[in-house]
C-alpha cells in the first residue's frame, strides 16, 4: 500500500481541488505576523517536526482563505519566514464548527462538539502520524482493524447477498487491507510483515490463522482501493461481483456515519489511517454519533472487550498535543 501523508493523497482526497487553499493559507502566512498560540487549539510548545492550528474566524485575513473539509499538510520548508523550526503545519478549517470568544482571549467555543472534537482529534492524529512512525497508530489497538473489516464485508455482504464463506474471506480482506494502508507494500509483503499482519488479522476477525494464510497467498497488489477492489473479485471470484467497483464500494459504505461533510470523510478513510481512527474514537466518546452504523458495529468491543484500551491508548497518545478545554 501507498502511504498517504494526507487525506489529500488518498484516491479520494486526489479529486478535490486544493491549490487555492494551500496558496491562500501560505499567502495569509506571509503576508500576517501569523504565530501559533493558544489559539491554536493545540500546545505548540512542544517541538517536533508537525505542529497543529484550528483555522477560526479569529482574524479577518482567514476569509481569504476557501472552506476545506480535512486537515491540511503545509510544508512550511517552502515559505520564506523564519520564525517556523518545524517542517509541517497541520491546519483543519473548523469556521463552521465553532466561534471565537472575544472575552477569553481567543478560545474557541464550538458551535457543533462531536464534529469540532472529531476535526481536532483528526488533526492530532495527522500530527502523529508525520512526526512518528504511521506504525505508532498501527499498534495502539486491534479494535480500529476490527470495526474496519466487520464495516466492508457487512455492508458488501448485505447490499450484494454474499453467503458467510465469502463474507469471511471478505473481512479478512479488508483487514489485511487496512494494515496495509501503514506501510509501503509496492514491492509486496515481506516476510515478517506477512507474519505480523497474519496474526493481527487473525485476532480482529476471529479467522483462523490457516483461513488467513490461504487469502494472504492470493494477493498480488494492495497499494490503493482500486487493487482492493479488484483483488476481492480475484479471490471471491464470485459472479455477485461482476460489476463491483471502486464507487460502488464508497456508495455501499458511505451511510454508515454523519454529521459535517460525513461521506467525505468516509471515503479518505477507506484509505487513511488516521482519519478512520478519529472515527472509530469518535463513535465511543460523542453519545451523538451512537446511532451510527459504525457505532453500532463499535459497540460489539465495548469496554473491556476493547473499547476501554483503545480509547485509553488514544488518549495517551494526544493528550500532549491538545489544549485544556
Amino acid at each position: 500500500m501507498t502511504v498517504f501523508n494526507s487525506a489529500y493523497e488518498t484516491t479520494a482526497g486526489k479529486g478535490i481541488p486544493i491549490t487555492k487553499v494551500i496558496n491562500a493559507v501560505e499567502e495569509v502566512i506571509i503576508k500576517e505576523n501569523f504565530h501559533l498560540d493558544g489559539n491554536s487549539g493545540f500546545d505548540n510548545s512542544i517541538q517536533n517536526n508537525s505542529i497543529g492550528y484550528l483555522l477560526s474566524n479569529q482574524y479577518s485575513s482567514f476569509s481569504d482563505i476557501p472552506f476545506f473539509i480535512h486537515p491540511l499538510v503545509i510544508d512550511l520548508s517552502k515559505i520564506n519566514r523564519t520564525n517556523f523550526e518545524v517542517e509541517n503545519l497541520i491546519i483543519t478549517d473548523v469556521r463552521a464548527l465553532a466561534v471565537v470568544d472575544s472575552n477569553s482571549n481567543g478560545k474557541l467555543i464550538p458551535r457543533n462538539k462531536m464534529d469540532f472534537n472529531l476535526a481536532r482529534i483528526k488533526t492530532v492524529l495527522n500530527m502523529v502520524w508525520l512526526m512518528k512512525s504511521p506504525l505508532t497508530l498501527r499498534d495502539i489497538s486491534f479494535v480500529p482493524a476490527a470495526v474496519y473489516s466487520s464495516w466492508i464485508s457487512e455492508a458488501i455482504s448485505r447490499r450484494l447477498a454474499l453467503d458467510p464463506k465469502d463474507q469471511l474471506t471478505l473481512a479478512i480482506l479488508s483487514c489485511i487491507f487496512y494494515y496495509s494502508c501503514f506501510i509501503d507494500t509496492k514491492d509486496g509483503f515481506s516476510d515478517n510483515e506477512k507474519s505480523r499482519i497474519t496474526a493481527a488479522t487473525s485476532k480482529a476477525t476471529r479467522a483462523s490463522i490457516k483461513d488467513v494464510e490461504d487469502v494472504m497467498e492470493q494477493i498480488e497488489n494492495l497499494n490503493n482501493i482500486k487493487d482492493f477492489v479488484n483483488t476481492i473479485k480475484s479471490v471471491l471470484q464470485n459472479i455477485r461481483l461482476n460489476d463491483f467497483n471502486e464507487g460502488m464500494l464508497v456508495s455501499i459504505v458511505n451511510n454508515s456515519w454523519f454529521g459535517s461533510s460525513a461521506k467525505e470523510t468516509l471515503s479518505v478513510a477507506l484509505e487513511h489511517p488516521p482519519t478512520w481512527i478519529a472515527i472509530v474514537y469518535s463513535s465511543y466518546t460523542e453519545r451523538s454519533f451512537h446511532n451510527s452504523g459504525i457505532s453500532k458495529i463499535a459497540e460489539r468491543y465495548a469496554l473491556n472487550k476493547g473499547q476501554n484500551d483503545f480509547v485509553r491508548s488514544v488518549v495517551s497518545l494526544v493528550k500532549e498535543h491538545l489544549l485544556e478545554d
